[in-house]
């Protein structure tokens, strides 16, 4: 009997296929094929988050390699190698908080590094948006001035956002 694409079996084998893949991999090397995963075949999913690797060892050198490894807001946007817009400007906000001090970030300062760098996003109050709607939240809306929809807001990255950050450095990248 021919199996029909998509049905209950063919997505019992696709797991138990990528179970035994994974299983001779470590914690980290888990991590990075799933994100991989994620980003090539769920591109734009807002259910999906990356995960996070869940041993120390793999995270601490993303976190050295964003404090002295980049010089400067483009190395850091370019080795997080964002697929989505919100993946740069989550990787912009995050230089701009972490490694530059801000307490607080508006969308204007973060669109503006973004299009000296030549990756502008068409629409940054849909991209924060996005990582506030994101489970856990990457970014949190800390205030508003005034009573507009397009008033100014303030934002602050996540620890979470952090560690989707830190988990951006250090993914596979498809060859």
């Amino acid at each position: 009997m021919t199996e029909e694409r998509g049905g209950p079996t063919a997505e019992i084998n696709a797991m138990k296929s990528v179970a035994e893949a994974l299983e001779v991999l470590d914690k980290g090397a888990v991590a990075r094929v799933l994100n991989w995963a994620v980003a090539r075949y769920q591109e734009g999913s807002a259910s999906l988050h990356q995960v996070a690797p869940q041993d120390s060892a793999s995270c601490e050198p993303a976190e050295v390699a964003a404090e002295n490894e980049f010089g400067d807001i483009g190395s850091f946007v370019s080795a997080c190698n964002p697929v989505a817009q919100s993946e740069y400007v989550l990787a912009a906000a995050y230089w701009l908080q972490e490694v530059n001090g801000h307490d607080e970030l508006n969308s204007q300062t973060i669109n503006t590094e973004l299009k000296h760098l030549g990756h502008g996003v068409k629409n940054i109050t849909q991209c924060l948006t996005d990582l506030k709607n994101k489970k856990p939240q990457l970014v949190i809306q800390l205030r508003k001035s005034g009573s507009s929809q397009q008033a100014r807001k303030k934002y602050k990255v996540t620890k979470a956002g952090i560690a989707e950050t830190k988990t951006m450095l250090t993914r596979a990248v498809p060859s």
